[in-house]
């Protein structure tokens, strides 16, 4: 649960009611890791001075420099304190969770959220996140991982390695017979 610490106190509503409703049926773990996922995202707003409610409330969603810097405010790894990023995996995985907030936000502040006008600029905010998710290494490079190694056998000549053991094999055994 966020808690509000520089107001009342009490739980922030909509992060709450979002892991309520959304991710109840989810585990422990995977509420906490969308729930730390959420506290960045508020952090973020309250470091900004962007009231993400009156925001959403008022359809002026993110800008494409704000979308730019949560991502990078959301891509430092705080635990460590030492400026490093997050990457890959989990930072791909901590975009889906703004992506699927913020579009759940979104319907519940705007009441014809299906319309062409409001559907468009939800979709608009949520491609702009998926943009900056960590990119998989090229189609080429997995289809190289996945075929086996090839030899080329006519490059050694035909015996050799049949030779090479045997001559290994004999002074082997010369080493271990007395």
């Amino acid at each position: 649960m966020l808690m509000d610490t520089e107001g009342d106190g009490f739980p922030l509503y909509f992060p709450t009611a979002y892991i309520s409703m959304r991710l109840a049926s989810l585990t422990a773990n995977t509420q906490r890791v969308n729930l730390y996922c959420l506290k960045k995202l508020y952090d973020w707003a309250n470091e900004k001075k962007i009231d993400l409610d009156h925001r959403f409330a008022t359809k002026k969603l993110l800008t494409v420099p704000e979308v730019e810097s949560l991502v990078q405010s959301l891509s430092t790894n705080t635990k460590e304190l030492d400026g490093t990023r997050i990457k890959g995996a989990r930072a791909s995985y901590y975009l889906d969770i703004l992506i699927d907030y913020l579009g759940w936000l979104f319907g519940h502040w705007i009441k014809d959220s299906n319309s062409e006008e409001n559907r468009f600029l939800i979709e608009r905010l949520q491609a702009n996140l998926a943009e900056r998710k960590p990119k998989s290494g090229s189609k080429s490079q997995a289809n190289m991982i996945k075929q086996p190694m090839r030899t080329a056998p006519s490059i050694i000549p035909k015996g050799s390695i049949v030779r090479l053991f045997e001559r290994t094999q004999t002074k082997v055994m010369k080493f271990w017979m007395p």
